[in-house]
């Protein structure tokens, strides 16, 4: 019997686990295989469709650009075609054959509204500022329409990577693409919109939605909160503060109007204006992650770091977010549903008190809470470095529900651990590493039989929190990161390179 008699054809295959497959090909490969024969044209039909008008994917070239203002001048005709995701690609600085200039993407913006309108089941919107994709065919001749690939040809990998690299760079600051579409979603309404998502890497530290663009009317958040009544998933990457000179005129503000420049007062970037903004909208929210991004410039955060007020909201993850003890029991006692609560990197003034009277008010209110991740803030000196406070707070993870007694807590804390193999001159200053080592704990049990923090963490990790204020050797806290077994959404991947989904 030959190898091919025993291996089932991909006429054979289910249709699920064909859409599965269709994932990892494009509209070209999924057009062959329709070709191929009647059977697989059947079976490949919808994954074929669905490739092709599932996702809308915006680039700020001129064929796009002309494609929007053709939908705004014929408003008649409805795009029923496009459901679940609008994807915004940022594009390359540099003159590329066939590629427009941002600005000219820019000044369209009530002609994007007007189009937009014409997505009557748009449900999710998406920014993907990813260095590095593949790129498609049909990519590939929206950059360069003189090449004429058709379809069946291919470019070589290695050629594709090297475009890749120098297409898709984010360039232009990120609150500028953000309002190109952001600003006519609110403005046209689609009813149906579920998902504002904002997928940062992490790779410039200083590019995020500036603090300056949540500044609104209380007129045009009236508007924004009808038009995005539906909205359940908001991920976002911010700026803390404004770092630039003080503006005469926003262009990175909502109050901007891109077909004439209009003169708006100059209002303090605080983070009242974006917490009163993301109360507003989401008041239906069932997910929210923020992340803020490193700011050089950015004013130390508040003794009272406030919260927003989500009384829908599932799964909350914080990365970068400052918290303060008072606000976070307001928070926790208007989301009473929480489900999932991950807080990475996070900071908090009093660290060791604040986070301990947190940690009490998560297990008080959130009795729901089926799984929990706290990463302590990295150790520098600005948010309190060990040579300073003289400790170092444990990670802790926690799966199920964690406030009965059956729950288990991972306690992760760094232990000093001696190198060997050193001269004898490096032992001093390089002798030691810090590594990581996990305890057991019953966290609910822990916070119920300990109402002084010190206390609290001396029991909690064995008495291994403290760390040496006059430590000479030049050791740096070990940089530490995991997931839930159970749960791939929370993926470190380095602290240079993360990805939080």
């Amino acid at each position: 019997m030959s190898f091919s008699e025993i291996q089932p054809g991909i006429a054979r295959l289910s249709v699920e686990l064909l859409i599965q497959i269709s994932n990892d090909l494009d509209e070209d490969d999924l057009l062959a295989l329709r070709m191929t024969c009647r059977a697989l044209n059947t079976l490949a039909k919808e994954p074929h469709i669905s490739a092709i008008y599932e996702t809308r994917t915006i680039y700020p070239v001129p064929h796009i650009r002309k494609q929007l203002e053709e939908k705004a001048k014929n408003p008649q005709t409805k795009d029923t075609s496009v459901e679940p995701i609008l994807r915004m690609y940022e594009q390359s600085k540099a003159d590329w054959p066939g590629v427009d200039h941002m600005s000219k993407f820019q000044s369209a913006g009530y002609g994007l509204t007007l189009a937009l309108q014409n997505f009557p089941n748009l449900r999710s919107i998406e920014f993907d500022w990813r260095s590095r994709s593949q790129i498609a065919r049909s990519t590939f001749n929206l950059f360069y329409p003189s090449v004429g690939l058709g379809p069946g040809k291919r470019l070589k990998n290695q050629l594709i990577s090297v475009i890749a690299v120098h297409m898709t760079p984010l360039q232009y600051d990120h609150t500028d693409i953000w309002n190109s579409v952001v600003l006519p979603t609110i403005n046209c309404g689609p009813s149906g919109l579920e998902t504002i998502s904002d997928i940062f890497l992490g790779r410039r530290k200083a590019d995020g939605v500036k603090m300056d663009w949540f500044y609104m009317a209380e007129q045009q958040l009236a508007i924004a909160k009808t038009n995005l009544s539906s909205l359940k998933t908001l991920h976002l990457t911010i700026q803390e503060e404004y770092s630039g000179p003080t503006p005469r005129y926003y262009s990175s503000s909502p109050g901007y109007a891109s077909h004439g420049r209009r003169r708006i007062p100059r209002v303090p970037p605080r983070r009242n204006q974006f917490l009163d903004w993301l109360s507003t909208l989401g008041a239906n929210l069932a997910e929210l992650r923020v992340e803020v991004v490193d700011n050089v410039h950015a004013e130390p955060a508040p003794e009272n770091c406030l919260m927003p007020l989500l009384p829908k909201l599932k799964v909350l993850k914080l990365i970068n977010f400052p918290l303060a003890p008072p606000s976070w029991e307001e928070f926790l006692s208007n989301s009473k549903d929480l489900k999932e609560v991950v807080l990475l990197h996070c900071h908090a003034n009093e660290s060791k008190q604040s986070w301990f009277e947190m940690l009490k008010s998560l297990k008080e209110k959130a009795l729901n809470l089926r799984k929990l991740l706290v990463e302590m803030a990295d150790r520098a000196p600005s948010r309190g470095a060990p040579a300073v406070t003289g400790y170092n707070l444990p990670n802790l993870k926690v799966a199920g529900n964690w406030a009965t007694e059956d729950a288990i807590c991972n306690v992760i804390i760094p232990v000093k651990k001696m190198r060997h193999g050193l001269p004898a001159e490096f032992l001093h200053e390089y002798g030691y590493e810090d590594v990581d080592s996990t305890l057991t704990k019953n966290l609910s049990k822990e916070l119920d039989e300990n109402d002084q923090a010190d206390i609290f963490w001396d029991s909690l990790t064995n008495g291994n929190w403290r760390c040496d204020t006059e430590d000479t050797r030049g050791l740096a806290p070990a940089r530490r990161g995991f997931a839930f077994d159970d749960d791939s959404e929370v993926e470190y991947v380095s602290d240079s390179d993360r990805y939080y989904r």
